[in-house]
């Protein structure tokens, strides 16, 4: 084994490894996620909220050059995930968040707005925000059609995904500050035509979601729609393999000897 690996290392061999540059940057994409007790429904697997994670986790593991954010609402809104390129982190931010943990409200308006707000100063050319939401606006102050209109005026595109089946359905949810689970029924009360207007006044569309996959569909269109001209240019740097393979070669012959002297001989 010693030999070959010699012989290898005097032929010169190498491995070409090849990297891609992107030489534009990509979108700017910011999920406007909905994290009322609503979104606790049971006509998802899990529920409404775990499933709408799910899916997002999914869509990030396809970025390549995109820069990410997640605001998530209720009765307040907050920004969990200022935009990165660093997925894992995303993801990270994404997995541990709850139901119920911004009031029992459901405030599209302060997400949209606060989504926009940071998206304001971005270089990106191309600029979304992705709201999912399976609740009529409870809010006073801002409304989603005023957000919308912010939006729309900074150039931003909305999004908007209608989450949840028709009827009522059974929810449960561990209820912050109250340490105990409330269970109960809900009745699905998205409206699709305030969605669609408020996608449709800055150039997005509306996706209607009744199952994870119609869900994970809605998202894989929004990408489609939003493909980018991706300019990439490919290096390419050959990676000598004759010193690994040289030390290779000397660990087999060390160890070799050391069988021979430390257990043979014992043997013999």
């Amino acid at each position: 084994m010693s030999v070959l690996l010699l012989i290898l290392s005097l032929t010169g061999v190498s491995y070409v490894d090849n990297r891609r540059i992107f030489l534009n940057r990509g979108m700017d994409i910011l999920f406007v996620l909905d994290e009322s007790p609503s979104m606790s429904a049971k006509d998802f697997p899990g529920n409404r909220f775990e499933a709408a994670k799910q899916v997002i986790a999914e869509f990030i593991d396809l970025r390549e050059n995109d820069a990410v954010g997640l605001v998530t609402f209720g009765g307040q809104a907050v920004m969990r995930v200022p935009l990165t390129m660093n997925y894992s982190f995303f993801k990270e931010r994404l997995e541990p968040l709850q139901v119920g943990r911004l009031g029992d409200g459901t405030a599209p308006g302060r997400g949209i707005s606060l989504a926009a707000a940071h998206l304001k100063n971005s270089g990106a050319e191309e600029r979304i925000l992705i709201l999912l939401t399976d609740g009529e606006n409870t809010d006073t102050l801002i409304s989603p059609t005023a957000a919308a209109d912010a939006a729309k005026e900074l150039g931003i595109r909305l999004y908007t995904v209608g989450i949840g089946t028709e009827g009522a359905v059974e929810f449960e949810y561990f209820k912050p500050g109250e340490e105990k689970i409330i269970t109960g029924s809900v009745m699905s009360r998205y409206d699709e035509q305030v969605l669609k207007a408020l996608a449709e006044r800055t150039g997005g569309r509306f996706f209607p979601a009744g199952s994870v996959r119609s869900l994970s569909e809605s998202l894989k269109k929004i990408d489609s729609i939003e493909l980018m001209s991706k300019s990439v240019r490919i290096e390419s740097e050959s990676v000598s393999l004759t010193h690994p393979l040289i030390a290779a070669a000397l660990f087999c012959l060390l160890f070799s000897f050391l069988v021979r002297k430390l257990i043979l001989k014992e043997l013999l």
